[in-house]
C-alpha cells in the first residue's frame, strides 16, 4: 500500500472514530435529501433506508431497511420505505414481498397495509422495496416512544423489530435516528404551508 493511500485511510479512520463522519451516511444509509419536482413544484423529503434491529444483543441488523418519503401535496402523511437486501449477511430468505406492518407504540397497536406493488430487482443479489402509507403523527410517536416494535409482514411470514433501540452496543445506529432527523426537517416544511 502507498503512503498517499494510508493517508486516506488513517484520515477516513480519524474522521469516523472522532465523529465528523458518520459510517452510515457514507454507505447510504439514512440520508436525508429533498427536492422539489419540477412538473408540479411539489417539495418531497426523504430519507434513504437504514438499520432496523431485532432485539439490543442482536450483532447485527436485519435484512430489512427503513426509511421515509413525505410531500407536501400529502402533508399529513408519510410514506414509510422498506428495503430488503439478500446480501445482509446471508440472514434472511433469497427473495420477500414486503405486504404491511403492525406498530405498536408504548402498548398501543395499529396496522397498515402495503402499497401492493413490491419492485424486486435480480442482479448478483435479490433486492426488493415497498412502501406503507401511515399517518405523520404516527411517525412521530414511533420516534419519541419510549418501547416501539414493528412487526413486518412477508410474503414468507413476519419478522419482529425493537424500533426503540438507537444503537447496537458496537455503535452501529439504527433507523430511528435519521428518523428523528427527518421528521424536524418536515415539521418545519408543514408549520411553512
Amino acid at each position: 500500500m502507498n503512503k498517499s493511500m494510508r493517508t486516506v485511510l488513517c484520515l477516513t479512520a480519524f474522521l469516523t472514530v472522532s465523529g465528523c463522519i458518520n459510517v452510515n451516511e457514507l454507505a447510504g444509509l439514512g440520508v436525508i435529501s429533498e427536492e422539489a419536482l419540477t412538473f408540479d413544484g411539489v417539495e418531497i423529503t426523504k430519507v434513504s433506508p437504514s438499520f432496523l434491529f431485532e432485539s439490543a444483543r442482536s450483532q447485527g441488523a436485519m435484512a430489512i431497511r427503513l426509511g421515509a418519503h413525505w410531500s407536501d401535496a400529502e402533508p399529513d402523511y408519510v410514506a414509510l420505505k422498506f428495503a430488503y437486501a439478500s446480501d445482509n449477511g446471508g440472514r434472511g430468505p433469497e427473495s420477500i414481498g414486503l405486504e404491511g406492518i403492525e406498530i405498536s407504540v408504548d402498548g398501543v397497536k395499529s396496522a397498515y397495509d402495503s402499497s401492493g406493488y413490491n419492485t424486486i430487482s435480480k442482479t448478483l443479489d435479490m433486492n426488493s422495496m415497498n412502501s406503507v402509507v401511515i399517518p405523520f403523527v404516527v411517525l412521530e410517536q414511533m420516534v419519541n416512544a419510549t418501547d416501539c416494535r414493528l412487526r413486518i409482514q412477508t410474503t414468507k411470514g413476519y419478522l419482529d423489530s425493537m424500533f426503540s433501540i438507537e444503537r447496537l452496543p458496537n455503535g452501529l445506529e439504527s433507523a430511528r435516528l435519521s428518523l428523528r432527523e427527518f421528521i424536524t426537517i418536515v415539521k418545519a416544511k408543514q408549520a411553512a404551508l
